[in-house]
């Protein structure tokens, strides 16, 4: 949790030793980190929310009262050492440190209110002002940091409602768009986000999905075989769309929320495109990925075959990984396929 209270326990006083420690877990990984940041410090919220309602959060650690810091300037420095002490730029680092954080987000699905499933209080303007003093500080401190909205938790009308306002006045404000999909677009709303950018002028602005869950629940209970196939052309599509990222939801270490063949198609799609250079769509079921070694992988299915010009003998591995060598002209995608060549 990069959450303000838990870091600035009290004013002036910053406690690092539980992200530290989070840090280093992860930096042994090798892992990237998207870091989202929290707003929120108990006793900042007392001097103006006191009395305002208070919030059931989905994090406990949040506290209960989840409204737009009272002392934006108290916030925006603890903001400014956060980022500093995780950029890497030898001042005020992190001892220890062995390379950048530079990826924060800022708050999480600001729009979902729900009882239990609380994560902001507050209206869009509250929102874009957070995001607007957010941004400025984490520039400050890192030149170089890249920062995101806050996840939107999907394209129904509520959501849409909620982040219209902000998209029409942060142009300058965040780097990356974010949007999420939990068990609720095959597609993770790849298609639908880009246009919702694109209609509010961020034509330049990529995304990321951070959140993409396929679990037992998705899309009218589909069979495990079906939800996993999701996980290849849900991925593929999404890229075609423009996503830069796709964050798998649900597959935390410990208690994964995920189907075993779900988890195991991901393995799959993260080994075969995990990092490519680019990607073309050929057709609705048809994608060619080039790859940074200069192999060429085509992602196809619903009946899909290979471009004319492309001969000899490839290998297939669907989406559950089963792998076959095939001669070009034979290669039809009955299921999700990857077909590579060297």
């Amino acid at each position: 949790m990069f959450s303000w209270g838990l870091i600035e326990t009290d004013p002036g006083n910053y406690n690092w030793r539980n992200t530290d420690k989070m840090v280093r877990v992860m930096q042994q990984d090798r892992v990237a980190v998207l870091t989202t940041l929290w707003p929120f410090a108990d006793w900042d919220q007392e001097t103006c929310h006191g009395d305002q309602p208070k919030a059931k959060p989905t994090f406990p650690e949040l506290g209960d009262s989840l409204y737009a810091p009272c002392d934006i300037g108290a916030y925006t420095a603890w903001l400014e050492a956060t980022v500093e002490r995780y950029d890497g730029d030898g001042v005020n680092d992190m001892p220890g440190l062995e390379y950048p954080m530079r990826h924060w987000e800022v708050a999480n699905e600001p729009e979902m209110r729900k009882p239990g499933l609380t994560f902001f209080q507050e209206d869009s303007a509250a929102y874009l002002e957070l995001l607007r003093e957010s941004y400025k500080a984490i520039k400050a401190a890192d030149p170089l940091s890249v920062v995101l909205l806050g996840g939107q938790a999907g394209m129904f009308d509520s959501m849409v409602e909620y982040w219209e306002p902000v998209l029409q006045e942060a142009h300058e404000f965040f780097d990356v768009g974010n949007i999420h999909s939990i068990r609720s677009s095959n597609t993770f709303f790849s298609a639908e986000y880009r246009a919702f950018l694109d209609r509010h002028g961020h034509q330049e602005k990529p995304f990321w999905v951070t959140e993409a869950l396929i679990g037992e629940s998705s899309l009218q209970g589909g069979s495990e075989e079906e939800l996993a196939q999701i996980a290849f052309t849900g991925s593929v599509v999404s890229f075609v769309n423009g996503a830069e990222v796709v964050i798998i939801a649900g597959a935390v270490y410990d208690r994964p929320k995920i189907p075993q063949k779900v988890s195991e198609t991901w393995e799959v799609v993260i080994s075969t495109i995990g990092i490519f250079e680019s990607v073309t769509g050929l057709a609705e079921n048809s994608s060619r990925f080039d790859m940074p070694d200069g192999a060429t992988v085509y992602a196809i299915w619903d009946g899909a075959g290979l471009p004319a010009d492309v001969t000899g003998t490839v290998l297939t591995r669907l989406y559950d990984g089963s792998e076959a060598t095939l001669d070009a002209s034979l290669v039809a995608a009955e299921v999700p396929t990857f077909v590579l060549i060297n």
